[in-house]
């Protein structure tokens, strides 16, 4: 029985250097952006600005200033395919927020391997980063009195002081011209990872949730592209109107729809027994592949070996035990002696399948979702 287990660790990353430590390392990082650097910078540089500082008292509230988010997820090993992990990652943050479909919601994410799993790290932010700065000019956010004989700032409860600047009163540089700052990401923050209380399982059994609806919506899109890459034996055509050459081919084209039957069950049995798995291989940019392709590349190259042998008109094999037969599908015979004789090419043909599963798949049992075991054989 296949069983689907989800995991999803969620963290909050409360400070510049946590963030900075994410991306200090020799793994490969991907991002719905590609200026991903100067976002986060620009990220960092506003929370920094805008964090609000608490004392130790434990009267007063605890606040924590988030600087991002974290998210550790284990990929679905039919989806380990390296292209394929990292749609999934797109889609699963999709999943979370559809303001992650557009670039001005950050998100960077590692792929990485502990012991048989694929894992996505990711760190996500909940302030939108504006395309181009938004300009503004300062102002003074309250009034502004100035004490001359001390020369210092003060209050308007003191008399010596006058008021030099009234509250929202632009502010100017030296040369009297406004003040102006360039904003790059939003004041509001989206409320995306929030639970109420400390109830922090429930939003960690929702992103677990997640997993799921994402790799249904996957696998379907693999199903369907699977689907379409079945190939199977193309039918003898008769070039002539001679009644025995189109009986021929008839009977010759009954065998090739039973055989496509036998390759169709076999294709199945690959997409829904997970068994498109190959050997896992690295790339020379250092990305990870499991091979989901080897044995569908390798069944396709037998599906057509069998369909040069089917065009032939003489055929000769040889088994293990060194015993060779010889088929022999021509014109010249009677019809009895061409039913045996495509009655012989059906053994070979099944020969040849059987070899390749027994080499390939080694006949093992492939456990269903619906708990119904299907064993290949001949």
């Amino acid at each position: 029985m296949i069983t689907y287990k989800n995991y999803v660790k969620y963290q909050t990353i409360d400070s510049r250097d946590d963030v900075d430590k994410w991306f200090d390392d020799n793994n490969s990082i991907y991002s719905n952006r590609e200026d991903y650097i100067d976002a986060v910078n620009h990220l960092n540089d506003y929370k920094d600005k805008h964090k609000r500082n608490y004392g130790q008292s434990p009267n007063k509230k605890v606040y924590r200033n988030i600087y991002a988010h974290s998210l550790f997820v284990m990929i679905p090993h039919e989806l380990h395919e390296f292209e394929i992990a990292k749609k999934f990652v797109t889609e699963y943050m999709i999943q979370i927020a559809g303001c992650y479909k557009k670039n001005n919601f950050l998100y960077c994410y590692k792929l990485c391997r502990q012991g048989k799993g694929l894992y996505a790290d990711i760190i996500a932010f909940t302030r939108k980063v504006y395309k181009t700065p938004d300009e503004k000019k300062v102002t003074y956010n309250s009034d502004y009195w100035w004490n001359p004989i001390t020369k210092r700032r003060s209050t308007e409860k003191d008399e010596k002081a006058i008021l030099r600047h009234k509250k929202g009163e632009l502010k100017i540089d030296k040369d009297g011209n406004p003040i102006v700052t360039k904003c790059y990401v939003a004041p509001i923050e989206k409320e995306i990872f929030k639970y109420q209380g400390f109830n922090i399982k429930s939003l960690t059994s929702w992103l677990r949730s997640l997993v799921s609806d994402v790799r249904l919506t996957l696998n379907r899109s693999t199903l369907m592209l699977l689907e379409k890459s079945k190939k199977y034996i193309s039918h003898s055509k008769s070039h002539t109107l001679n009644k025995y050459d189109i009986a021929r081919s008839r009977y010759k084209n009954k065998l090739i729809d039973q055989i496509n039957n036998q390759l169709n069950i076999l294709q199945e049995a690959l997409i829904l027994g997970k068994l498109t798995d190959g050997p896992a291989w690295y790339d020379k940019k250092g990305g990870f592949h499991t091979g989901w392709n080897d044995n569908i590349k390798s069944f396709h190259w037998l599906i057509f070996r069998i369909d040069m042998i089917v065009r032939k008109t003489n055929i000769t094999w040889q088994k293990e035990t060194g015993e060779k037969y010889f088929i022999y599908i021509g014109t010249k015979q009677n019809f009895a002696n061409y039913r045996h004789e495509l009655a012989k090419l059906k053994e070979y043909i099944l020969y040849l399948i059987d070899k390749w599963w027994s080499t390939n798949i080694c006949n093992v049992w492939i456990d269903t979702d619906d708990n119904y075991q299907i064993q290949m054989f001949f």
